[in-house]
């Protein structure tokens, strides 16, 4: 159901003229809200249907959540009225809580109604009365029992019975009277007397069973001198068996070092430990019935020989590929030993066997790699140490963001976002470019609002941006503010006027702007039959997208349902990331297949939403699909585009780094 509400909101944007769209429900009635809500009936038993009443004034959004778990109702109008029915399948108390949402300039309401459902089954047949006993209920093995059963049915109706005895035999279909069993094994059981109805009702009682061993453990006890020194390490163990009930017994003793263990019971045993570590003895003893002790010693042994010392360094240890790195090695042994080494470089090229000194190695791919440096001693005993070596390629910078720039100068924060992408561009040597995700000019995109408010901040790198309109853009009639303040910058993109285009950014990644404005919800228009055209020409090794409205959003707009279509287009060519505003939030999902179910990483299309570059914070509204929300800064998400994959990191405007993933491998690189 949410997801055709979020199909009839576009076609009621599309449909509104610009005075329309004013009124409509992000701009609210202005003042505090009302809420009203009755329900018909309000009780009775399931399942029930109820007639829920509803109306809120001055609202910018109205939900009705039905209290069940049910998908809630969406009311997007400002003075919003309606009934609905809805059913009510179990039985149970449920409180229906209907709300009148603002998010500027006033207050909220809520009124909520209790809903009580009851069982179908409430209609006047009572349950049967049972009762059990048992004597005795503790003793040894073999035990045996007397149940004492009772059962009736208060409304006369035919009754079944059934005495489990919870050991797995089989149990007694008996109402009355005594039951005897005989418990042969120790344990404890539960017996349970269950009896039912003519009309499925069933009433259950229990009783508790202790059956105890007849046989007494073996008893046993082990202790051991020394149990620490050095290598080789001669032990004597003191060992002493005996069964309390005479029967016959057999003992083992485990060293713990994988020799022979020792049957013996009684006495010392000795043993010699010849290589260093921490070990446990253990003595066990058997009776004939099966029944052990098992009792067990600590042995350390430390080592007579002192490992080899290893040092390792490496200049630089960060850079571009092809990357000359220089190791400066230091290995060295305390006792004199004759030692060998082995540096791996981490790439597959040959180890070197220097020992000291400086060893130069280019690692000519990019990638990451751990050379190890290994010293052995005579005695095989080795020291290892490392270093991480990051070798770059050629990578593409991406920074995005949504919801720009308010309209009014006291409001910095679209200043706060474009100054992190201006300081992390400033000395940058790699391809860079800022995506803008729509509503970047407030309130209704004309493009003096560009000049006054979205150009002296994101404006700044105008001409590095790729950016598409959002709904407020469409305020002014067909975009025309937008389409004027981005059209020196759009010539010679495909389709330039009609707000999509595509771009190819390097690295085999190619960029889909697309418009939601511009109908993209059915296969037969226009801009979908592009996009299909373009990825089947182009084939693109890796794909991101970016669109106003996101597929899947945690935030009040919730998910679109409109993109459909299109999210199972990419997500055929192999798309790997939706880059969307609209929900003034930041969210990361969990990898989406086409069926709308979270996949492994490399199997399913991300969603991100970064309507985050200024304009003030929507509340979420929490996604099962989502991996992580946040509502509470402004900032951008960077992407580093490399071939045939991709890294990213959101920063706030505070300086922190809220979300990061790296080295993730594009769809078509994961197959």
């Amino acid at each position: 159901m949410v997801f055709l509400l979020a199909a009839a909101l576009l076609l009621l944007l599309a449909s509104c003229d610009n005075k329309s769209l004013k009124d409509s429900w992000w701009w609210g009635g202005g003042g505090d809200a009302t809420a009203e809500l009755t329900a018909n009936p309000s009780s009775g038993a399931a399942p029930l249907k109820v007639t829920l009443k509803y109306k809120g004034t001055n609202a910018d959004l109205c939900t009705l959540d039905f209290g069940d778990g049910s998908t809630p109702l969406y009311d997007t109008h400002s003075d919003c009225s309606g009934e609905v029915e809805h059913t009510y399948k179990k039985a149970g108390e449920y409180t229906a809580k209907f709300t009148a949402k603002v998010y500027f300039g006033g207050d909220s309401a809520e009124k909520s109604v209790k809903i009580t459902v009851k069982s179908d089954s409430d209609d006047g047949n009572k349950a049967p009365e049972a009762s059990i006993s048992a004597k005795p209920t503790k003793g040894k093995e073999p035990l045996k029992v007397t149940f004492t059963l009772k059962a009736s049915d208060p409304d006369k109706d035919k009754i079944t019975c059934s005495l489990d005895f919870g050991d797995g035999s089989d149990a007694s279909s008996k109402c009355s009277g005594d039951v005897e069993h005989t418990y042969k094994k120790a344990g404890e059981y539960t017996a349970k007397f269950v009896v039912k109805d003519s009309h499925d009702a069933k009433t259950e009682k229990s009783v508790k069973i202790t059956v105890e061993s007849s046989n007494n453990p073996p008893e046993a006890s082990i202790s051991a001198k020394p149990t620490k020194g050095k290598e080789p390490l001669k032990v004597t163990f003191t060992l002493s068996a005996s069964d309390k009930d005479k029967d016959k017994i057999t003992c083992s003793l485990d060293f713990g070092d994988g020799s022979d263990a020792s049957s013996k019971c009684s006495g010392d045993v000795e043993h010699t430990y010849k290589k260093a570590g921490e070990y446990t003895a253990k003595f066990t003893v058997k009776d004939s019935h099966d029944a052990k002790t098992e009792k067990s010693v600590k042995i350390t042994v430390e080592s007579s020989n002192n490992p080899p010392e290893a040092s390792i360094s490496a200049k630089p240890t960060e850079g571009k590929a092809p990357l000359k790195v220089t190791f400066t090695l230091s290995a060295s042994d305390k006792d004199k030993d004759k030692i060998t080494c082995s540096l791996d470089f981490g790439d597959g090229s040959d180890a070197s066997s220097k020992c000291s000194g400086d060893v130069e190695h280019t690692y000519k791919k990019a990638g990451k790699y751990t050379a190890k440096f290994t010293v052995k001693d005579s005695h095989d005993a080795k020291t290892e140490k490392s270093v991480t070596i990051t070798a770059k390629g050629k990578v593409v910078h991406i920074y995005a963001a949504g919801d720009i720039a308010p309209d009014s100068k006291s409001n910095t924060n679209d200043d706060a976002t474009a100054k992190l992408i201006l300081d992390k561009t400033k000395d940058m040597k790699d391809d860079w470019y800022a995506l803008a995700l729509g509503d970047l000019a407030y309130k209704d995109g004309e493009y003096s609002e560009f000049m006054a408010y979205y150009d002296p901040s994101w404006g700044k790198f105008k001409k590095k941006t790729y950016p598409i309109p959002g709904n407020h853009e469409y305020q002014t009639t067909n975009a025309a503010g937008y389409f004027k303040y981005w059209e020196e910058v759009e010539k010679g993109r495909t389709n330039p006027y009609d707000g999509w285009y595509a771009v190819d950014l390097g690295n085999g990644w190619r960029l889909y702007a697309l418009n939601n404005y511009t109908d993209l919800s059915k296969t037969s228009t226009k801009q979908y039959k592009w996009l299909a055209q373009d990825l089947k020409d182009h084939k693109p090794s890796c794909i991101i997208a970016m669109s106003h409205e996101p597929r899947y959003s945690p935030g009040p707009h919730g998910d679109h349902s409109s993109m459909d279509a299109v999210w199972d287009l990419l997500y055929d060519y192999g798309g790997d990331i939706l880059l969307s505003g609209h929900d003034h939030l930041y969210a990361r999902f969990k990898p989406i297949d086409k069926d709308g179910n979270t996949v492994k990483s490399g199997e399913g299309m991300v969603q991100f939403v970064v309507g985050t570059g200024g304009i003030n914070l929507y509340e979420s509204r929490g996604h099962d699909k989502a991996e992580i929300v946040d509502n509470s800064v402004f900032g951008i998400l960077e992407l580093e585009l490399g071939t045939g994959q991709y890294s990213f990191w959101f920063h706030t405007t505070g300086g922190k780094e809220l979300d990061k993933g790296e080295n993730i491998s594009c769809r078509s690189s994961s197959k």
